[in-house]
């Protein structure tokens, strides 16, 4: 993986997570891998766009994830204060309001028979990680 790009979510990208890297000040680019229920098992969707972090935001987004702003830093839910927010501040940012609505979306299709119309198709035995990694970021 590009070393410029953070990874959040499951050790397996096939039960979703999503690539992210600092733009702005304000904003992040981001890659998001997830799954449908009405989709196959084998179909994932890739929205690639930005998440916006406007400052006068950050409270109401950080008590989304039970986060505190406190003087430059983060406090969890625990108590535990994060000296490095960029992280902390992204995840909130995804949950409070995702990522722009001018994303681009792609479906890809992992092994099996063309069920549905998809932009990607791979392997069955391929890596969904290694593919989104070579061709996204």
């Amino acid at each position: 993986m590009k070393t410029d790009w953070t990874y959040n979510g499951d050790i397996d990208l096939r039960h979703g997570g999503f690539y992210w890297k600092p733009l702005y000040d304000d904003r992040v680019e981001a890659v998001d891998v997830f799954s449908y229920p009405e989709d196959e098992d084998n179909i994932f969707r890739l929205v690639s766009d930005s998440i916006y972090m406007p400052r006068e935001k950050y409270d109401t987004a950080l008590d989304t994830c039970g986060y505190r702003w406190v003087e430059g830093t983060i406090v969890d839910c625990l108590g535990e204060v994060h000296t490095d927010p960029l992280p902390l501040l992204v995840d909130a940012f995804k949950a409070y309001w995702g990522l722009n609505d001018t994303s681009q979306v792609f479906k890809i299709q992992i092994g099996g028979p063309r069920t549905h119309p998809y932009d990607y198709r791979i392997a069955h035995n391929a890596s969904l990680r290694r593919f989104v990694e070579r061709e996204f970021l």
